[in-house]
């Protein structure tokens, strides 16, 4: 630990007459925004790896340098609510929690319980520190633990009680660091000294009156710090200082107390220096110096934590600077080493920057807003005047161009004016330029984009989208020329001539700007934003990358994503006279060089957003070079960007197989260097990040998949990089820096072995090939069989369709032979007959016949049309024979009722068979019962389909019929339903009719 000097650097730097120096830097928060389970941290640590781990009120979180991950209850880990944790020298992290202490094995990512209570504690013990390797900590039961690194199986317990307890309960205020084995703590408010190895108070200061709970700072020295407030004075506390050895007490400062949040303040040593922080300001000083104190700001000049007071200041184990806020999670600390400013009002809605005018000669730097006029800052980044409106107007103007005039003053070009203004070199004063044309043609206004084609002693020549602006020294007018543009938004001078883009090419203009002297296609924009150029070339940025091209239009390259660009947007350009090509995009800045190398810088590097706006971009006399944004303006230096170099390591952080993690019981994800995976695990899943000092997320990431990928690949964002792989040999390896290397050597790699399935052995093959042959067979003889089978039936369907054709003659024979026999026996009578009511009889007779011929013939052929036919045909047809009978037998009703099943399907015999049993008992009731009325009704139950024939006839008496000779009709009926396998009722009344059911 540091000497006590820099504990009275820390308090000197607060006083009210002292003025700090400040140190901008660069910080990444992260909050529940970013996945951090609570505002609010409990406790941090690192382990070995350089993992940092997070305890809340409600959980534990794990987090990798980009991504959380939580750590639940399991074996080893009994508890995971307000847990405290500890880093040991060798990098060993112990868990202290209400059952105990658990220690976590980074090496195997398992948990072992090594301090076990069989009752739950209230609060989880604190840790006091490390000593001599030995972990020292205080239990909720009054008591030291105490156990020794290499042999944490043997705890000691040494019951004490300090006295003292916070309202909010939890257990007492120590010393943040153990010095000669002594730690300091506050017992009847008093500060003692409690020496660890003899369990012991080895000193005590008198009882301090309104001593303050929140900072107890110890030194090798036995200097002990603390804070006292004095009722009298209220709104202060006193720093002071008691010497354990020489017993005197010092006064060292008296500051302002925030009676807002309470007093907090923490400290830790980093690197050369001493960080203290005292509510929401963080200090830092050269160790043993009273001078050359810093306030470390962010990059925008404010306070790093915002609204939030520092609660913890700590450091990971590559020495990047982790702080810790009340309610609003912790954010990382990375040096602002590219050399970054920033101007800006930190307000996003009226810092929105399209246009740049650095007038460092003057001390000056003009930034042109959208809808909120012209912000001035001095070259130290402050703000010196805001001009939000035009004279006479009431409206806030919007300038896209300002121009540096001869005189000293600035010309302003403003988007939907007519005329240009000029503002005095004092910037006290706005005048009106009136624009003119030399064509007759109207005044057009100023358009959205704009940028400045050439500033000279001799003329200004300013381009907004279709128009160009010519500003001659001593002229009190400015004259507009219109030039084509149709989804270019700027243009540029190349070789004196005028160049700029139009319905997918480059315009090349005559020196007057009338004419175009030239056109060369360039295809795939997605329309031009920007361009510049150089002695040989022309630059242009689009919507898909940048395009190089010589001066006949020729495209020397075009970069995309797929070339390493972090984006393809491009909004402006500035091109070196080194041949550096600096580009803002939707993702931060990128330099291209002459080389195809990449760098590529972002927000956490300290720009004002990843965002920047079309052709908001200046550079100044003596090369600082301007960006304007979403929200304000970065500069730097470009020749000091160049890319880091510093020990990087890559870590595996995940590796998944078939969407399951997978992990050993004996090494963790980051440990594995080769797996051996069967073939049905072939779909892998890797994440990955570098560990460094800085940001891991600045970095480009590059992947390969050595048997799969021919080149590098690039992960944005830190994406799972996935693979499906077939059985065989791989290396997956991983390289990460800050530019993209098309020709990286792995910085990790991992060795990749997919077993091929059993059936790809040559013992498989064998068995295989053996069970081929007895397969063949086996299907040569069941095709055989099956062949045989065919032939069989089709034996057995011919002969049904001889039993089919039998029936059929019968049928005829039946039905159309009888008829055709009485047709012929009336025939030969009519010959012979010579009466003339006799002939009539006789003709009728005929007439009849050979109508019930051609229906029966009907009925045989409509029954041979088709194999099957549906309930639906068949009782059609029984409709349309008694809508045919109707015409016969005036003197009775015919009534059909009912629906078919739609479902149910009959054999072209059973439909037959069906028609003629309602044939049938139609007839016999014509025939012999002398009914009225003469119903068939169809209806479905239960899945049967029932036809019901009803008369109000004479009757028959059924049973005595049975008993007797049946008549052929009924007979008939009979055998159809049998062989048809319908059941078939028949029940006759005398006097009442008769009633015969078919189901089927």
């Amino acid at each position: 630990m540091k000497k006590v000097c820099t504990i009275l650097f820390f308090l000197f730097l607060l006083s009210e007459t002292y003025a700090q120096h400040t140190e901008r830097v660069n910080t990444i928060s992260f909050n529940v925004n970013e996945g951090l389970l609570q505002s609010q941290i409990h406790s941090i640590a690192f382990d070995k790896y350089n993992f940092t781990w997070l305890s809340f009120f409600n959980g534990i979180q794990k987090f990798d340098g980009a991504r959380f991950s939580s750590v639940e209850v399991q074996d080893g880990l009994p508890d995971d609510k307000n847990v405290n944790f500890f880093s040991a020298a060798d990098g060993t992290l112990y868990i202290s929690h209400s059952y105990g202490i658990s220690k976590y094995e980074a090496a195997s990512d398992r948990f072992s319980l090594i301090k076990k209570y069989f009752m739950k504690q209230k609060f989880a013990p604190i840790f006091l520190g490390e000593y001599n390797d030995k972990i020292y900590a205080y239990s909720s039961n009054k008591t030291v633990l105490s156990f020794e690194v290499k042999n944490y199986e043997r705890i000691e317990e040494s019951p004490q009680h300090f006295g003292f307890m916070h309202e909010s309960g939890f257990i007492h205020t120590f010393s943040n660091t153990i010095a000669g084995g002594q730690i300091a703590t506050i017992r009847d408010e008093r500060i003692v000294l409690f020496n660890l190895k003899t369990n012991e108070i080895a000193a005590s200061m008198p009882k301090i009156e309104n001593l303050g709970y929140y900072f107890l700072h110890l030194t090798s020295d036995k200097d002990v710090y603390f804070y006292v407030f004095d009722p009298a004075e209220n709104g202060y506390a006193h720093l002071k200082k008691y010497n354990f050895i020489s017993r005197k007490t010092t006064d060292i400062l008296k500051v302002k107390r925030n009676n807002s949040t309470g007093f907090k303040s923490s400290l830790t040593s980093i690197g050369n220096y001493q960080y203290f922080s005292l509510y929401d300001h963080l200090y830092r000083n050269n160790p043993g110096s009273f001078a050359n104190n810093e306030e470390i700001v962010n990059i925008q000049n404010q306070p790093i934590t915002g609204q939030s007071y520092i609660s913890t200041l700590t450091q990971d184990r590559l020495g990047n600077i982790y702080v810790l806020t009340s309610n609003d999670g912790f954010k990382i600390i990375t040096p602002n080493s590219y050399g970054l400013k920033y101007y800006g009002k930190q307000n996003k809605g009226n810092d929105f920057i399209i246009s740049i005018c650095a007038d460092k000669a003057n001390g000056r730097v003009l930034a042109g807003t959208y809808g909120n006029g012209l912000l001035i800052y001095d070259t130290m980044q402050r703000i010196i005047k805001h001009i939000k409106f035009l004279p006479g107007q009431i409206n806030a103007f919007t300038p896209i161009n300002i121009v540096k005039a001869g005189d000293g003053g600035y010309i302003l070009f403003c988007f939907g004016k007519k005329n240009g203004w000029k503002l005095s070199r004092d910037l006290n004063k706005i005048v009106e330029i009136p624009v003119v044309r030399n064509d007759n043609k109207p005044i057009l206004d100023v358009g959205y984009y704009g940028n400045i084609l050439r500033n000279t002693a001799g003329e200004c020549v300013v381009q907004s989208e279709s128009r160009v602006y010519f500003v001659a020294p001593n002229k009190k007018s400015i004259l507009q020329k219109e030039v084509e543009v149709l989804d270019g938004y700027n243009g540029t001078l190349y070789k004196n001539k005028f160049v700029t883009f139009s319905n997918d090419s480059l315009l090349f203009y005559s020196a007057d700007y009338k004419h175009i002297s030239k056109r060369t296609p360039l295809p795939q924009t997605g329309a031009v934003r920007c361009m510049t150029a150089d002695k040989n070339y022309i630059y242009v940025g689009g919507n898909k990358g940048v395009f190089k091209v010589d001066s006949l239009g020729k495209i020397i390259f075009h970069f995309t994503k797929k070339d390493g660009l972090p984006d393809e947007c491009i909004y402006a350009m500035n091109i070196q006279e080194n041949g550096d090509l600096w580009c803002s995009t939707n993702r931060g800045l990128f330099k291209l060089t002459p080389s195809l190398q990449i760098l590529r810088i972002t927000k956490e590097d300290g720009l004002q957003e990843n965002e920047f706006n079309t052709s908001a971009v200046a550079i100044a006399e003596d090369g600082e070079l301007f960006f304007g944004g979403v929200n304000g303006v970065s500069s730097f230096y470009p020749q000091n960007i160049v890319a880091k170099t510093q020990k990087t390591d890559i870590i595996f952080t995940s590796i998944k197989i078939n969407n399951k993690p997978f992990a050993t019981d004996s090494l963790a994800t980051w440990q594995l260097k080769k797996l051996e995976l069967d073939h049905t695990q072939n779909s892998l899943a890797f994440e990955f990040i570098a560990q460094l000092v800085g940001n891991p997320a600045q970095l480009v990431y590059q992947y390969k998949m050595e048997g799969v990928d021919k080149d590098w690949l690039q992960n944005d964002d830190l994406q799972a990089v996935r693979y499906f792989l077939a059985p065989g040999r791989y290396v997956f390896k991983v390289y990460a820096s800050n530019i993209f290397t098309p020709d990286a050597k792995a910085m990790k790699s991992i060795e990749i072995i997919i077993k091929p399935p059993y059936y790809s052995t040559w013992w498989f093959r064998l068995i295989l090939f053996a069970l081929a042959i007895v397969l063949i067979y086996y299907i040569v003889s069941r095709s055989q069989a099956v062949k045989y089978k065919k032939k069989l039936s089709a034996m057995a369907h011919q002969a049904e369709l001889q039993n089919e054709r039998e029936k059929i003659s019968k049928d005829l024979h039946d039905s159309i032979g009888a008829y055709a026999n009485v047709v012929l026996y009336k025939t030969e009578m009519l010959k012979d007959e010579k009466d003339p009511e006799q002939v009539h009889d006789h003709v009728s007779d005929l007439e009849f016949a050979t109508k019930d011929i051609i229906v029966s013939l009907r009925e045989n052929i409509w029954a041979l049309k088709q194999d099957n036919f549906t309930a639906e045909e068949c009782y059609l047809r029984i409709k349309t024979f008694l809508h045919a009978i109707t015409r016969y037998y005036p003197q009775i009703n015919f009534r059909s009722k009912g629906l078919a099943p739609a479902t149910t399907l009959l054999h072209y015999r059973n439909a037959l068979h069906i028609v003629r049993m309602v044939q049938e008992s139609v007839t016999n009731a014509i025939k012999h019962s002398a009914a009225e009325n003469i119903t068939v009704e169809s209806k479905e139950e239960n899945e049967v389909w029932e036809i019901q024939i009803t008369d109000d006839g004479e009757g028959f008496d059924y049973d005595h019929i049975k008993t007797e000779d049946l008549g052929y009709g009924l007979k008939n009926m009979e055998h159809r339903a049998a062989e048809a396998g319908f059941k078939l009722s028949i029940k006759s009344i005398a006097s009442q009719g008769t009633e015969i059911k078919i189901f089927i």
